[in-house]
C-alpha cells in the first residue's frame, strides 16, 4: 500500500519542478505562485467530493480514479509549452487536475487506511496512513528529483525543459500504474 502514496504524493518535487519551470518560462514570482496554487485548488475541490462518493461507491474505485486523473494531470504538465499561446490556461488546467485526482485519492486512501482495522484501533490506522504518505512524500520527492538531474544530463539543449518534461510524464505513467494495481488488486480480492 505504501506504493499508492510514493507515486502519487511528490507534491515537494512537483512544487520545486514547476516553479523552477514556470520562472524559465518567463513568469514572474507572483504569477508563478499564483499558477501553482491551482493544483491546491483542484485538491481542496475534489477532498469533499471524494468523501461524498466514497459513500456511494468503494474506497478502492475513488483511489484508482483519483490515481488515474493525478497521472493525467503529472502528463499534461510534462506536455506543456512554455511557448504556446495559450500556455496559462494549460498548465492551470493541468494543475486543476493533477490536484483533483490527489485529492480525490488522499481522502480514498485515508479511507482504505482506517477502514483495515477495527474501530478500536482507528487511531493506530490513522498514524499508518499519515506516515505512509509522508514517507511517500518524502521518496517521492527524492526519487522525481534524482531522475530529474540525471536526465537533465542527457540534454545539451534545452535540458531543463526537456529533463522537466521527460520527469512529468514518467510521474504521471507511475502514478496510472498505481491506479491500475489499485484496480487489479481490487479484481483479485474478488
Amino acid at each position: 500500500m505504501l506504493l499508492a502514496p510514493v507515486c502519487s504524493r511528490s507534491v515537494l518535487a512537483h512544487s520545486c519542478l514547476c516553479s523552477i519551470g514556470f520562472r524559465v518560462a518567463g513568469l514572474s514570482v507572483p504569477m508563478a505562485g499564483t499558477v501553482l496554487a491551482a493544483s491546491f485548488v483542484g485538491s481542496i475541490v475534489a477532498s469533499p467530493l471524494a468523501g461524498l462518493v466514497i459513500e456511494r461507491v468503494s474506497a478502492g474505485r475513488v483511489a484508482a480514479l483519483g490515481a488515474f486523473l493525478g497521472g493525467a494531470g503529472l502528463v499534461l504538465i510534462g506536455s506543456w509549452n512554455p511557448d504556446a499561446s495559450c500556455r496559462l490556461i494549460a498548465i492551470v488546467g493541468a494543475l486543476v487536475l493533477q490536484g483533483f485526482g490527489v485529492g480525490l485519492f488522499q481522502v480514498a486512501y485515508m479511507d482504505i487506511v482506517m477502514r483495515t482495522l477495527p474501530r478500536g484501533h482507528r487511531g493506530v490506522a490513522g498514524s499508518i496512513a499519515m506516515l505512509s504518505r509522508s514517507l511517500g512524500v518524502v521518496t517521492g520527492a527524492t526519487v522525481l528529483t534524482l531522475v530529474f538531474h540525471a536526465l537533465e544530463g542527457l540534454w545539451l539543449k534545452d535540458a531543463f525543459l526537456s529533463a522537466f518534461s521527460a520527469t512529468f510524464w514518467l510521474a504521471g505513467m507511475i502514478s496510472g500504474l498505481a491506479g491500475l494495481l489499485v484496480v487489479l488488486a481490487r479484481n483479485v480480492r474478488g
